[in-house]
């Protein structure tokens, strides 16, 4: 019998959402606010690692945010054929934090790599740009 290892592969879909919700309702915050908003959202994520990887699992994967201002939802207003690259900045500015989280969590731990992270934003671009030149082509 081999010894298998457990993969967890951790995606923060909702952090999107999170962002979406902060901007859209008046009530919740304001671009000031955003760096805490940003913060907590990273320091919760940090707190749930640690919390998977205490379960024993030796290895996490975590997706970063795709950049939000691609998202369809945004994208359906007609005539608008490119991101919001506002929105995309508060991605790449979690991205970093989150980035920086996961070097500090390895440090902590034993094996100096349980976490690992996958890079869906330039993912996501680069889909988004190969579309956008089979359809120019």
């Amino acid at each position: 019998m081999t010894d298998v290892e457990t993969l967890v592969l951790l995606f923060e879909e909702s952090n999107d959402v999170e962002y979406g919700n902060f901007y859209i309702s008046g009530d919740v915050g304001t671009a000031v606010d955003l760096p805490g908003f940003m913060e907590s959202l990273v320091k919760q994520m940090s707190v749930n690692l640690k919390r998977i990887h205490s379960l024993g699992i030796k290895k996490v994967a975590v997706g970063l945010l795709q950049p939000i201002g691609c998202l369809p939802v945004l994208n359906v207003i007609p005539f608008r054929t490119n991101c919001i690259g506002l929105l995309n900045v508060i991605s790449k500015d979690h991205n970093k934090m989150l980035l920086k989280a996961v070097q500090e969590l390895n440090k902590e731990a034993a094996d100096k790599s349980v976490f690992i992270t996958l890079d869906l934003y330039n993912s996501f671009l680069s889909a988004i740009e190969t579309m956008q030149k089979k359809r120019a082509g």
